[in-house]
């Protein structure tokens, strides 16, 4: 999963890949880095999440924009641009 938002006016993107327990996070002050060592820490409040989200995509039509709302935060977030599973190039994760 992959997320780009911008929070308190900085841009952050994020991606989550459960299936190789890894994370990547990206600012433009740090660039991309590797969290991936926190992942096992960080499965249950991910999870916990995740399934507020999932629970909310259930509406979800499979096209188009769909808004959420963020269960850490109580926000609406936009999603859009979904691909599901899309192939990813291995210097996608490079880390800086």
């Amino acid at each position: 999963m992959r997320t780009d938002a911008t929070v308190a006016g900085v841009e952050t993107r994020m991606i989550i890949d459960l299936g190789a327990s890894k994370v990547y996070s990206y600012t433009a002050a740090t660039g991309w880095q590797d969290y991936s060592e926190l992942f096992a820490s960080q499965l249950s409040s991910l999870s916990s999440s995740t399934s507020s989200i999932t629970s909310q995509l259930s509406g979800w039509s499979g096209s188009g924009d769909y808004t959420i709302t963020d269960p850490t935060y109580g926000v609406s977030v936009r999603l859009y641009d979904i691909l599901v599973n899309p192939t990813l190039a291995d210097s996608l994760f490079q880390t800086s």
